[in-house]
């Protein structure tokens, strides 16, 4: 990314004031005395991009009185009657945006950013109209109309879910990244990535770290879970299928022996072993089905004797069985119907309040635009989505309608009664899913049962005088056992195919897993911190850090920290290694920057923006040489682009001799930074 322009807008009683500034494509120093208006102009170059969040609070509040209240004139307090600010900036593909927030405003929010595609500050811009985004918002970093999400998207990265500390995860907030890029004075210089914001990340410098260098440890952490999921998902189906066998052969008194309880890596289908115990031993389920045929054959073949006693009552009730059963098969036709009927209508419904939810936010997020800068000329107001950009009404049936239309409250209001209807509707026909499985099942009941009755009547007409109704009984209770065995059979032969499946699928779950790195840092990711190792402490060295030697100090493959031993390595405070606070602020200087080295490294493949902007950087009486050290290294870094905002400790010797020889833009004034404009942006 890269800072092209930046400009305050102030309407004052004494016309407008602000500043008007270009930024150099390398080093850019902004000098200025101490309360002439560094801070001002690095917290308002931050607030432009909505990241005053670096600077410890939110929103104008984060900025100083000079371009929200008043400033001074000489000796005159000068109140502002309306600000903004305005920055123009590229991503890496050359594309250039210029943004305006909003600081004092009677009719613009601080919430809204409004983007404009093009060089408004230093250019003719497109004379396009502008897109309008909010932030601080919960959905600025997820919705389309957020403008985080936005800024995101148009920087070309894709920030990845981290864990969160209190459980679960969230996604990484570009806030925090950009912490690896903009060094606030007051808390900047007292941590390594000291201005990231807390949003309940767990450990969150160092998955700003991972995130920059481009290591593959979310990755990593996606396939473990993707691999913890499917672990668990193979052990309950494993579980359920144990579940269901030993449940059916329960209920025929079998006995499954020795099957494992839980998923196994190797299953043989000859080890399904069930068993049902008999007077004579146990015997298997094929054995107990040959007896069971056998004595079937047995039993058909005494009943075969050709005479029938045909009875009136036989036949009546065979008559009768058979009407009922054609009732009940039309009454089960007409359930399954009607049960197919309700499945098809469920996923309508199911689509039905997805597409209400995408209306509700589209709607909602143009409705909060149209708050943050109501009366004013955002494309919305002209039927216009400030989001995609395409024509938008107002209502829900503009084209249908010539009378009165809903406004955008009352469009969402109608889409959320549609949607709490829908989902009623749905809710209903969940019920009525669940009462007709019920019927259906009864039915089915039902129809077995006649169809067993009349296989009896059949069986009966069919029956010989020597037929006693004790062989008419065994003949029905082995043919119920046999159907029940059978059926029993047909569910063992699709264990004998699933569950070695399953195991197949649980040993290559944990091949898989056994694969990714113990530690999760891959043999790529230990080459890029080994790089960054060198990196840095190669910048420690060249800025002076005298602690400790730079050997010594190390980057533990956890944290990504600089340690010393097993110490995490700050200002080391011990009798025989001493170090000042001028020191650690080196050792930062070295860490931010080696980040950027290590990112932009050859095959690294890191996500840094390409810039650092460093405010006060000469914290704690740092010395000249550490100083000039650092600006050398920044002037001469291939590809970045850096803003250092210093004093100078308020001397043009010091100045000077810092930057003798050096290849900078400088962006300097005299007085405060608040000055009568002499310049008028496009857009004023």
């Amino acid at each position: 990314m890269r800072f092209r322009a930046i400009r305050l807008h102030a309407t004052t009683d004494k016309g407008p004031h602000g500043f008007d500034f270009s930024f150099g494509e390398k080093l850019t120093i902004v000098r200025a005395n101490n309360s002439s208006g560094k801070s001002t102009f690095f917290h308002t170059l931050l607030y432009a991009m909505g990241m005053e969040e670096l600077t410890g609070a939110r929103g104008t509040k984060s900025l100083q009185s000079a371009v929200r209240e008043h400033f001074l004139d000489g000796q005159d307090a000068v109140g502002v009657v309306s600000s903004s600010v305005m920055l123009e900036i590229a991503n890496a593909a050359g594309d250039i945006i210029t943004l305006r927030r909003a600081i004092n405003s009677t009719d613009r929010s601080d919430k809204l950013v409004e983007v404009f595609q093009g060089a408004w500050l230093t250019g003719p811009g497109s004379h396009t109209p502008p897109s309008a985004y909010y932030l601080h918002d919960p959905g600025s970093a997820q919705f389309a109309s957020g403008f985080f999400r936005f800024l995101e998207r148009w920087l070309g990265l894709e920030l990845p879910k981290v864990a969160r500390a209190d459980g679960g995860e969230t996604k990484l907030y570009l806030q925090d990244v950009f912490a690896a890029h903009a060094v606030e004075q007051k808390r900047g210089w007292t941590d390594y990535i000291g201005n990231a914001p807390y949003f309940g990340i767990a450990n969150v410098r160092t998955r700003v770290v991972e995130y920059v260098l481009g290591l593959d440890v979310f990755d990593t952490a996606m396939e473990k879970a993707r691999l913890e999921q499917e672990r668990q998902d193979i052990e309950r189906r494993w579980a359920d299928a144990m579940g269901a066998l030993r449940n059916e052969a329960a209920q025929l008194g079998f006995l499954p022996k020795d099957m494992p309880a839980r998923a196994v890596r190797t299953f043989d289908a000859a080890n399904l072993n069930v068993v049902k115990q008999l007077p004579d031993g146990p015997v298997s389920v094929g054995s107990y089905l040959n007896a069971l045929r056998a004595e079937h054959r047995t039993l058909v073949a005494a009943s075969e004797a050709p005479t029938a006693v045909q009875t009136p009552e036989l036949l009546a009730r065979l008559s009768e069985e058979e009407d009922r059963s054609q009732r009940i098969v039309a009454l089960h036709e007409v359930a399954d119907l009607a049960q197919r009927g309700r499945v098809a209508s469920r996923a309508d419904y199911r689509r039905m309040v997805a597409e209400l939810d995408s209306d509700i936010e589209k709607n909602e997020s143009a409705a909060k635009l149209r708050k943050y800068g109501a009366n004013l000329e955002l494309s919305l107001a002209s039927g216009q989505c400030p989001v995609c950009g395409q024509a938008v009404e107002d209502n829900l049936l503009a084209d249908e309608t010539s009378g009165r239309q809903m406004g955008l409250e009352t469009n969402i209001d109608y889409l959320k009664a549609q949607r709490a209807m829908v989902v009623r509707q749905s809710d209903g026909l969940q019920r009525e899913l669940d009462e007709g499985a019920v019927t259906l099942a009864g039915l089915g009941r039902d129809l077995a049962n006649i169809r067993q009755r009349l296989s009896a009547i059949r069986r009966d007409l069919g029956a010989g005088e020597q037929l006693t109704r004790s062989h008419l009984r065994a003949i029905v209770a082995n043919e119920f056992e046999l159907g029940r065995v059978e059926k029993f059979q047909e569910l063992l032969e699709g264990f004998e195919e699933s569950l070695p499946a399953l195991a197949r699928e649980f040993d290559a779950n944990r091949k898989a897993h056994g694969e990714l790195p113990k530690d999760n840092l891959s043999a790529a990711d230990r080459a890029k911190v080994e790089k960054f190792v060198v990196l840095f402490r190669a910048n420690a060295t060249s800025f002076d850090y005298a602690s400790v030697q730079a050997k010594e100090i190390n980057i533990n493959g956890e944290s990504l920290l600089p340690t010393l031993g097993d110490m995490e390595l700050r200002q080391v405070i011990n009798a025989k290694v001493e170090s000042s606070a001028s020191d650690f602020v080196r050792l930062i200087w070295a860490y931010l920057i080696a980040l950027y080295e290590t990112a932009t490294f050859q095959g690294v493949h890191g996500h840094h923006l390409d810039f650092l902007l460093f405010d006060e950087p000469a914290q704690h009486s740092m010395s000249e040489l550490s100083m000039r050290a650092l600006l050398q290294r920044l002037a001469g870094s291939r590809g970045l682009q850096s803003v250092v905002f210093a004093s100078f400790e308020n001397t043009e010797q010091n100045f000077l001799a810092v930057t003798n020889n050096l290849t900078f833009d400088l962006i300097t004034w005299d007085g405060k930074l608040v000055r009568p404009l002499t310049t008028r942006s496009a857009l004023d």
